[in-house]
């Protein structure tokens, strides 16, 4: 039996701390596969892992030269700003909604295992963002929001993430390291989708069962904070709030960047079809009816151009709007009565009332034949 060259006893009701350093490189291996490497890998190595193997550890020696509070505040400031982009539910789950452990579980396990690019936010183009996210709304997507208990299940569920968003359009989001995998996770799981001129929250009234939120989503030099919130009562129906949130700028820039005339642009937003004039957005947060439409069109538009959400208002003038039911009673979903039960209802009341008029007729024929027979007896 091996004796490790160190041993660390732990007295009873004692508890110890250890703290083990890894790095990991990846790239994209000959044949469309992914290679891994990481320090402490097996006798038999990839082929191509020697490589990886020298990149990490240069990058183990470069974090070793560090400071330990150095080295521990640059990983919490990593983290921290990676936290800052996500999404939420604000209210009791529905369950065929994620809960807040299963969506911080599953991005925190896509996120370590995303390189990171640093703190500093990656600037990126139209052209990066443009389709992402191309498709329905991950929320409602079990697979994707999982509580990992083993390596396998962490690889497989990074795996299903990477596939979900290279197919939907953020292949040029991913690429660019953890700050913008958190940003294309965060688009994925309302559905918002970034088009030429404008992000839409392209996501199905009828699927909206819980309050929920994304929040530090980058666009046009803002932070947008989107909220969908149930209201229940009468009179009231879900509403959508677009939050822009501080300047992407460090705070010691603020002020130099103020004194240039530097701000963020103004953002606009309008509901379905963009009936009336577009709202301003600001940090204080605008409120917008959720309005489903016939055919279906997204729930809500942001864009720099009031000019183009009035486009949008001309292009959606033939489209049916209503307004959805506010009064839920907290049941899951809105219960609706078929037109074959109308039907049915409407044909037995017929039969009913044909069957009770009957009788009626029945009873004043009797009784007038009974007159009738009394009057010739006598």
């Amino acid at each position: 039996m091996d004796v490790p060259e160190k041993e660390i006893r732990v007295p009873d009701a004692g508890q110890e701390s250890l703290q083990l350093l890894t790095v990991m490189q990846v790239a994209a291996a000959s044949g469309g596969q992914r290679a891994t490497s990481a320090m402490g890998a097996g006798p038999e190595p990839h082929p191509v892992s020697h490589e990886f193997a020298a990149k990490a550890a240069e990058e183990l020696h470069s974090l070793l030269s560090l400071k330990k509070k150095a080295f521990h505040s640059e990983h919490t400031l990593a983290w921290h700003e990676l936290w800052q982009s996500g999404a939420l539910v604000l209210s009791d789950s529905h369950p065929s909604i994620p809960d807040n452990a299963e969506i911080y579980a599953s991005i925190y396990y896509l996120l370590s295992s995303t390189p990171n690019n640093g703190s500093k936010p990656h600037p990126f183009s139209e052209e990066d963002r443009a389709n992402c996210f191309r498709g329905p709304a991950t929320m409602h997507t079990a697979s994707l929001w999982q509580i990992p208990h083993s390596h396998s299940s962490v690889a497989g569920l990074v795996s299903h993430w990477v596939k979900t968003l290279r197919g939907k359009g953020c292949e040029n989001l991913i690429t660019q390291g953890a700050q913008m995998v958190a940003q294309a996770v965060s688009l994925s799981f309302l559905g918002l989708h970034h088009v030429p001129n404008h992000l839409e929250l392209a996501l199905n009234p009828a699927s909206i069962q819980a309050d929920v939120q994304v929040r530090n989503l980058h666009y046009r030099d803002q932070r947008l904070t989107v909220t969908i919130k149930l209201m229940y009562g009468a009179a009231h129906h879900v509403l959508v709030s677009a939050q822009p949130g501080i300047v992407p700028w460090p705070p010691h820039e603020v002020g130099t960047a103020k004194k240039n005339g530097l701000s963020p642009p103004a953002l606009f937003a309008c509901p379905a079809s963009c009936k009336g004039d577009p709202q301003l957005i600001s940090v204080k947060a605008g409120s917008f009816p959720v309005i489903a439409t016939k055919p279906a069109t997204p729930l809500l538009y942001i864009s720099l151009s009031k000019d183009h959400l009035y486009q949008l208002q001309n292009r959606s003038s033939t489209f049916y709007t209503y307004h959805l039911p506010g009064e839920h009673h907290h049941e899951w979903g809105v219960h609706t009565v078929s037109p074959a039960v109308w039907v049915i209802l409407t044909f037995v009341l017929i039969i009913f009332h044909l069957f009770l008029i009957r009788v009626i007729y029945n009873e004043y024929c009797s009784a007038n034949s009974s007159g009738s027979a009394l009057r010739f007896g006598r």
